[in-house]
């Protein structure tokens, strides 16, 4: 099993909302949501942006570039991997809004965050960092998704329902929000061209020894997924 499933706990933010509000309105902050399926390469492209400049926070959930204390609240919120919520919408919105402030201590112009509920939470991310929020969708087929957590072993119980259920949330999200897709397979076998044009659409200040670094952690790990046979 992938994550051992906690206690719900929904306890209030106490964080001066004038202090967020304040934070959240300065125009060299630009939030960078990654969603995407459970086993759909979202970690890859976290990884990806970790390399080249964003910051996606100091402590890890593994090897998930997940930031530890957004991964544990999450699952508690969304009672990880049952998908259902445990707290309501302005506990949610004011806990990522407090959450992000955080993040802006770290004086890095783009702030990412990556976890596969944030799949369920594209209007609430939008109402708690702002219209700047840019969202990135690591795309994979939907089969081939749900296949691989299957193959992954994570004994989850209606693997199918799962992801079934991101899925929708993020079709319906992409009638509303820019969601900018990222394909799992593209990012594989073109790396490079596929690192370039998300410099571009997030309009990264990176210079070349990073792009090249990204491009060097994606080909690692397609060869470390396929000696695994569990892509």
């Amino acid at each position: 099993m992938r994550h051992e499933i906690r206690k719900p706990q929904c306890s209030g933010v106490t964080v001066e909302m004038n202090q967020i509000i304040g934070e959240m309105r300065k125009p060299n902050v630009s939030p960078i949501a990654v969603v995407g399926l459970y086993r759909s390469g979202s970690s890859a492209l976290a990884g990806v942006l970790h390399r080249l400049g964003v910051y996606m926070g100091v402590q890890f959930w593994g090897n998930h570039y997940e930031e530890v204390r957004l991964a544990e609240r999450l699952r508690e919120f969304w009672h990880e991997p049952q998908l259902i919520p445990t707290c309501n919408r302005n506990e949610r919105v004011t806990f990522l809004k407090e959450w992000l402030l955080d993040q802006c201590g770290s004086g890095r112009s783009n702030v990412g965050a990556k976890h596969p509920l944030l799949s369920l939470s594209c209007p609430e991310l939008e109402e708690a960092w702002g219209p700047r929020t840019k969202f990135i969708w690591s795309w994979r087929e939907l089969d081939q998704s749900i296949d691989s957590i299957v193959r992954a072993r994570w004994n989850w119980e209606s693997p199918d329902r799962i992801q079934r259920t991101l899925w929708n949330s993020l079709e319906e999200a992409s009638q509303d929000y820019s969601l900018y897709r990222v394909g799992y397979s593209k990012m594989l076998t073109s790396p490079e061209a596929t690192i370039l044009s998300l410099v571009e659409h997030l309009e990264l200040k990176c210079d070349r020894r990073m792009i090249d670094d990204a491009i060097s952690f994606i080909e690692s790990h397609s060869a470390s997924q396929k000696s695994r046979r569990i892509v």
